[in-house]
């Protein structure tokens, strides 16, 4: 609704999305004030509505996967009898996820408005579907680099101690640890989706920038942490490279396929025949507002209008 008089105070406040093209008694009522007095700043509320709808709704997604991949990494640790880490967590916690949900926010809205309405809810079929799928493939990243492990002849599983913090530094902690540190950051980048509602993800520099060198100092402690002696003492990872290159490449062959399967369901779920599918199984009910369910009717009334006809009103007078 757009108005610009005292007179459309209350549709403007009653309407999905007010306007107000004054900045007089209806800018008090609604919750949009253009400085210019028509109609042109439409498209620029939608588009930017639309882009922190979908920004929020990554931002969503990326804290559940967050809380499910260290669930993952905490269990099977847990299944041996170590665990994480201080460090470990504080790099995971403080400088991954802080730095990531922080800045992926920052992606604007994109330059044109397109016809497709992103999803309004959290509970949608298409988010449900996607978080689902997200976590799957997260877990099989987990469990298939924690097993590769088993298969290499240098590696010696480890025996537990009755001292928790003496289980952190062992290949199995490392390995889970490196492998969730990346996924951390792929989800975060599969998440930050551009067009049509954003603007791409290579607009958002700080974020791009924050990506890459997350990228390169995890890689770093995978491949050559003896080159950084503190890197040991410090995180407590287990040295695999330079002595187990031919390994580190096995998990880092892994993390690309985990990369590649996360970006690869994030664009299937953008895709329009996806709805297309997923839509016969649902079983929607009829709309919240009432303009759409009275549209509805009259579209379905054959004898609507009523031409030719007289009609009165029921309003007593």
């Amino acid at each position: 609704m757009c108005g610009d008089g005292a007179n459309d105070c209350g549709a403007l406040k009653s309407a999905h999305a007010g306007i107000s093209l004054s900045e007089a008694e209806a800018s008090v009522a609604s919750p949009f004030t253009s400085s210019i007095p028509n109609i042109s700043c439409v498209p620029i509320v939608i588009r930017e509505g639309r882009a922190a709808l979908v920004t929020s709704f990554g931002v969503f997604k990326y804290m559940a996967l967050y809380s499910i991949i260290q669930f993952i990494s905490v269990m099977i640790l847990y299944w041996i009898n170590s665990n994480l880490g201080d460090f470990q967590f504080l790099y995971v916690d403080l400088v991954i996820t802080t730095t990531v949900a922080i800045l992926m926010g920052y992606n604007g809205a994109y330059t044109h408005l397109v016809k497709k309405r992103p999803p309004g809810s959290l509970v949608s079929p298409i988010i449900l579907i996607s978080i689902i799928l997200q976590i799957l493939v997260q877990i099989i990243g987990q469990t298939t680099a924690y097993f590769l492990l088993f298969t290499q002849d240098w590696f010696e599983p480890l025996h537990p101690s009755q001292d928790a913090d003496e289980n952190i530094l062992c290949p199995e902690n490392t390995v889970i640890f490196i492998v969730s540190s990346f996924q951390y950051i792929i989800v975060a980048a599969a998440f930050s989706r551009g067009p049509p509602y954003r603007t791409p993800i290579w607009q958002n520099v700080w974020f791009l920038i924050s990506l890459i060198v997350l990228c390169m100092y995890t890689a770093f402690m995978l491949f050559y942490p003896n080159y950084l002696s503190f890197l040991e003492s410090f995180f407590q990872v287990y040295q695999l490279g330079p002595d187990h290159m031919k390994f580190c490449w096995i998990i880092f062959t892994v993390i690309i396929v985990n990369a590649t399967l996360t970006f690869a369901i994030e664009w299937l779920m953008g895709k329009a025949f996806i709805k297309t599918f997923i839509k016969p199984c649902r079983k929607k009910n009829a709309s919240k507002n009432i303009y759409k369910r009275i549209e509805k009717e009259i579209m379905n009334d054959p004898d609507w209008p009523p031409i030719g006809q007289v009609t009165t009103s029921n309003c007593v007078s």
